[in-house]
């Protein structure tokens, strides 16, 4: 009996001892099991991975040989489709997308705000500017700027001019002064053009072809710049053009049988005789060749030279300019030699190369360099633009000092 006893207790410990090394060993059991289980997974994913891309790119493959046996078979007609396809495609996604996101439609509680007048505010294209800067313009908006100057005292047409960058004609055809008159009254209100030309106010029977003529100007500018429809736009009687560097020349004056152009005066019949040899010629002798002469249009005279000189002042005096002017002038240089027989005399020098051996303020003798020729502004070929201004009226030169 103690025998049995004995056996059955030694043999339920065994079993106890058995079942505490299993419970010992379960989470090694699990762990070796997961990793199994991992392995076998990822072994099917890689091979799944390299068949799904060996059989794409054989299908990419063989879609690329076949579309180049299309575009060469088809004499490039399919390479056109294709490619006119693929812009289209591209250009529809663009524009649906830049659309969706200026309105900002696929943002959740978003609204449209109108009221500012540009709609949204991203792109899928960067731009410079909002949507009205790339809308079409409006046909009748003016190409040019006219502003409003009320004259203050001390003010002369001259200042003004330089103070605008334009010429005193340009003021003078605008606001219809005389071409003989330099008065401007205080408090006096002038139309101001922002480049060189004519002011022209269209008469009965006007046309752009007939204004052209007598502005010397160009149809086409004239049409575009002022907002005109059509190659032959129908006028008003009173309407204001703008035609961009256009001249007007002075009537014809007929007096005692003698024909006379322009409304200048210059010498002794302006009232002031200079005595011989205040001014002297503004180059060196053997350089700069008369080109072109005075006229009411063209206020100096042109002396050209080859590879330019040096200009040289044609009477003592003090600089006042001597620098870059945007009106035509290019780099200048502009002399006042003072009153003479009690007259304001200047001189002006146009279209140098920038090349400066005075600056504003400097006393200047005759003869002296002030500045090298070239050929900038309104300038065809190297040349000099010689001006001589009595009481800021241009004169001709060269009944003052000898240039040809």
């Amino acid at each position: 009996m103690n025998y049995g006893y004995r056996s059955q207790f030694r043999e339920t410990q065994a079993k106890e001892n058995v079942k505490k090394e299993s419970s010992l060993l379960l989470p090694f059991l699990f762990l070796k099991s997961l990793f199994l289980y991992l392995s076998l997974r990822t072994r099917q994913f890689v091979l799944f991975f390299y068949a799904f891309i060996l059989s794409l790119l054989t299908w990419v493959g063989e879609v690329k040989s076949w579309s180049v046996r299309k575009m060469f078979w088809g004499r490039s007609s399919f390479y056109k489709s294709a490619i006119h396809f693929s812009v289209g495609i591209f250009t529809l996604i663009i524009t649906i997308t830049g659309i969706s996101a200026r309105l900002d439609i696929f943002r959740s509680g978003s609204s449209l705000v109108l009221a500012s007048g540009i709609v949204g505010s991203n792109d899928i294209l960067l731009q410079e500017g909002t949507i009205e800067s790339i809308a079409p313009s409006d046909p009748n908006q003016l190409g040019y700027q006219i502003f409003k100057h009320t004259v203050e005292r001390g003010e002369t047409l001259s200042s003004i001019s330089t103070d605008y960058g334009i010429s005193v004609d340009t003021i003078k055809w605008a606001n219809g002064i005389s071409p003989s008159s330099n008065t401007l009254a205080v408090g006096q209100v002038l139309d101001i053009p922002e480049i060189d030309g004519v002011l022209y106010t269209v008469k009965k029977g006007d046309s752009v072809s007939k204004i052209a003529k007598i502005t010397k100007g160009n149809e086409i500018d004239i049409i575009e710049l002022n907002g005109l429809k059509g190659e032959s736009p129908v006028l008003s009687e009173g309407q204001r053009l703008f035609v961009p560097f256009g001249t007007i020349e002075p009537p014809v004056i007929r007096k005692s049988g003698v024909v006379r152009t322009g409304t200048y005066t210059s010498g002794p019949a302006s009232g002031i005789n200079i005595p011989p040899g205040t001014f002297i010629r503004p180059l060196a002798n053997g350089c700069g060749k008369w080109s072109r002469g005075f006229t009411y249009y063209h206020g100096g005279v042109d002396l050209a030279q080859a590879g330019g000189c040096w200009e040289r002042a044609a009477a003592p005096g003090t600089v006042v300019v001597a620098g870059w002017r945007g009106a035509g002038q290019g780099f200048m240089v502009e002399i006042d030699h003072g009153l003479i027989n009690g007259k304001k005399v200047h001189t002006r020098y146009y279209h140098g190369n920038g090349n400066y051996r005075v600056q504003s303020g400097d006393k200047v003798a005759a003869g002296q360099d002030i500045m090298y020729m070239g050929c900038t502004g309104n300038c065809t070929g190297t040349h000099l633009h010689f001006e001589v201004v009595i009481n800021d009226q241009k004169v001709n030169p060269e009944n003052y000092v000898k240039l040809r």
